[in-house]
């Protein structure tokens, strides 16, 4: 993680990294946690629907062997991606079945919020 990749050390050694400060800000919030790992799972099943999709892609950077290069390289990615991590994220377990009345209760006070930020903008 970014938070504590990078440390300064106070003695003159080379940036390296903190692990009680990632720690101290993410490692010990079980909520923190939990959202890093839903994040990783939603992007990871996100890449795995496209999988057939993205090895069709027409790279065009200045180098040719560049473009061999990351197509190579995304091959690689999806191919783990897809045995290792087949289903990592359950869309069904996100949208719960609810009635039609309880989901304009949850979803009237977003779109309130929404259309009021946006009337402020604009």
């Amino acid at each position: 993680m970014h938070i504590s990749q990078y440390d300064f050390d106070q003695n003159g050694n080379p940036l390296t990294p903190n692990y009680q400060r990632y720690y101290d800000r993410v490692g010990r919030h079980r909520d923190r946690l939990n959202n890093m790992l839903f994040a990783y799972s939603f992007v990871l099943n996100a890449v795995n629907h496209l999988s057939d999709k993205v090895g069709g892609f027409t790279y065009a950077s200045a180098s040719p062997s560049l473009n061999q290069e990351m197509r190579t390289m995304l091959s690689a990615l999806l191919e783990k991606s897809t045995k290792s991590c087949e289903h990592p994220f359950q869309e069904v377990n996100l949208f719960k079945v609810v009635s039609e009345n309880q989901f304009i209760a949850k979803i009237k006070p977003v779109f309130f919020n929404i259309t009021n930020i946006l009337d402020c903008v604009t």
